[in-house]
């Protein structure tokens, strides 16, 4: 596992931080958490040790963020929606062409790829590797061409959560 997904794992809220515009904030408090350069490249060699004790210090730093965000009254979720919101906003008033040619391009590829991997002897043992990685590449994209067309799956996250209060 990677220090992106360990991060995302024991400190969610700092991870999601990172990618956009409390990256600084998030960044900060981990770094002041930890006790190290407040820097994302001390955060990254901090997180890739697998120390336990650093795990827990990110724990406590991410509650912090949360109490921060909470004092500030930002909500990530609510400003990833609207990131989303504006780019399916941007195709409404434009085309959608653009974002049909390329979702079917990658649905093609994806497919095309997956074929020639499961087929059987069509990709040579030389090229396998680079077909797996390039099968990665397309699966995200997948995701992401699902998100825009049909939403996020957090808003069904937070319906589930609702409903298991009931």
């Amino acid at each position: 596992m990677g220090w992106k997904q360990t991060l995302a794992t024991v400190a969610p809220g700092i991870a999601t931080a990172l990618g956009g515009p409390l990256a600084g904030m998030a960044v900060k408090l981990a770094t002041d958490a930890l006790g190290i350069e407040p820097n994302e490249e001390a955060l990254i060699q901090a997180v890739s040790t697998g120390n336990p004790e650093v795990f827990a210090q990110l724990r406590v730093a991410d509650n912090n963020l949360k109490v921060e965000l909470k004092k500030l009254d930002i909500d990530l979720e609510r400003i990833h929606s609207e990131d989303r919101g504006s780019a399916r906003d941007l195709a409404k008033s434009t085309s959608i062409a653009p974002q049909t040619v390329l979702a079917t391009v990658f649905v093609l590829a994806f497919s095309g790829v997956l074929f020639f991997i499961f087929a059987g002897d069509t990709v040579q043992p030389a090229m396998k590797d680079a077909m797996m990685y390039l099968l990665g590449i397309l699966s995200a994209g997948m995701i992401q061409i699902m998100n825009f067309f049909f939403g996020s799956s957090s808003g069904s996250k937070s319906k589930t959560a609702l409903m298991g209060k009931k």
